[in-house]
């Protein structure tokens, strides 16, 4: 059984360099450092290890866990599984495959993992849905069962509405990988949406079961612990919003425009170009967005500006960069309310 070990204590994803050391001595190879957390890395005889090369770039290496220079600590992780620390002192090691930088391939492997883990936590919340509303219609209270309760049949409601669009953006994800696309922004993407609908849709499973949600006896508890984990596993959503956010185009690229000005934006693959402009706060500014024949005319129903936009904010899952853009008075096109499509 084999682990990988990328992560590093006092890192947070996306892990750009990593300080664990790769050193060649005549043919062969050691590695110094330390690793942590390792998916089951209690349990695996082999690990694959990125380590810095001397050249430049990381590479990844086989070292066998038993071998010299090789020191484990196990532990128990969130959702019951487990995990390990490596450290490595001058542990012997074997180049994967062919040798060389390999951050490419790291970053594919990452983006195929994220979209697994999407997938998972899918599965998870739709088990954890179905659960909650059977216990609605079951469970009793003066006299009625709960589902008979306005309340809480619209929480439910929520929870399917939420589960159904991180059910869509899983398999765009999943889509993209099939078709040989692997982009680290859709993965982000997906992730994020599927962390937020997760972080809903687990606590409203234990809310609405009341106590019994979080007994050991009960599979829901164990569903949201599991939820928890993944959520910060290759990111957690407030990571995948920080990446998302650094590709809006803000700062010294955005352009400086007038109040009561008008900004022609043209509608692009994935709904705008990346130009930004800086508003004074309080100023109104419209946004006419020109349809470049990428996007499909059908998608947008009327002229009506609330439409315009949530069909923008749905392609380009930004909403929460909005909020972040918003904060320090630079508004991307795309985030306007007061636009209109032409």
């Amino acid at each position: 059984m084999s682990a990988f070990a990328h992560t590093e204590p006092g890192t947070r994803w996306p892990v750009a360099t990593v300080t664990t050391t790769a050193s060649q001595e005549g043919s062969g190879w050691t590695i110094t450092g330390v690793k942590n957390p390792v998916l089951q890395g209690d349990s695996a005889h082999v690990v694959i290890v990125s380590a810095a090369l001397p050249g430049g770039g990381t590479g990844l290496f086989l070292v066998d866990a038993e071998s010299a220079g090789v020191s484990r600590s196990t532990y128990a992780t969130h959702d019951g599984r487990r995990g390990a620390q490596f450290t490595f002192t001058d542990a012997a090691a074997e180049p994967l495959g062919e040798g060389g930088d390999v951050t490419a391939a790291i970053v594919e492997a990452e983006v195929r993992a994220q979209a697994a883990l999407c997938a998972e936590s899918i599965g998870i919340m739709t088990e954890a849905l179905r659960l909650t509303t059977e216990y609605l219609k079951q469970r009793k209270q003066f006299g009625v069962p709960l589902a008979k309760f306005q309340t809480l049949t619209h929480r439910a409601a929520d929870m399917y509405v939420a589960l159904e669009l991180a059910s869509s953006m899983s398999l765009y994800a999943t889509m993209a990988i099939a078709d040989g696309v692997i982009d680290p922004t859709i993965a982000s993407r997906a992730k994020l949406s599927v962390g937020r609908a997760a972080h809903q849709i687990g606590q409203e499973a234990i809310q609405m079961h009341g106590g019994i949600g979080m007994t050991a006896e009960y599979p829901v508890g164990h569903y949201v612990s599991r939820l928890v984990a993944i959520e910060h596993t290759l990111g957690a959503s407030d990571d995948h919003l920080r990446v998302l956010a650094a590709g809006v185009s803000v700062g010294t690229a955005a352009t400086a425009v007038a109040d009561g000005s008008t900004v022609d934006i043209t509608m692009t693959d994935i709904a705008y170009d990346a130009a930004a402009v800086q508003v004074p706060k309080g100023s109104t500014v419209e946004f006419r967005f020109t349809n470049d024949g990428k996007v499909p005319h059908d998608a947008f129903v009327g002229d009506q500006a609330a439409q315009a936009l949530d069909v923008v904010l749905q392609r380009l899952h930004a909403l929460e960069i909005a909020q972040e853009v918003f904060d320090v008075g630079l508004v991307n096109a795309a985030m306007i309310a007061a636009m209109r499509l032409e």
